[in-house]
């Protein structure tokens, strides 16, 4: 068998270990949750902002 040498890369596994140590299950299914709402939220302030440029561009072009 030939085995090979991987370098061994410092800060391996996952990154959400570090981002959510120390958290209970509760919290952390609520702060998916939150951070689904505010995915959502930002969705809808960039639909919004798409619409108001172009009702601008519209007005703009009318006048």
């Amino acid at each position: 068998m030939v085995s090979v040498k991987q370098p061994i890369i410092s800060g391996t596994g996952p990154p959400a270990r570090s981002k959510y140590s120390g958290l209970e299950v509760n919290q952390l299914k609520r702060l998916k949750e939150l951070e689904n709402e505010l995915a959502q939220y930002k969705r809808i302030v960039a639909e919004q902002t798409l619409q108001l440029t172009v009702l601008k561009d519209v007005i703009e072009k009318k006048l």
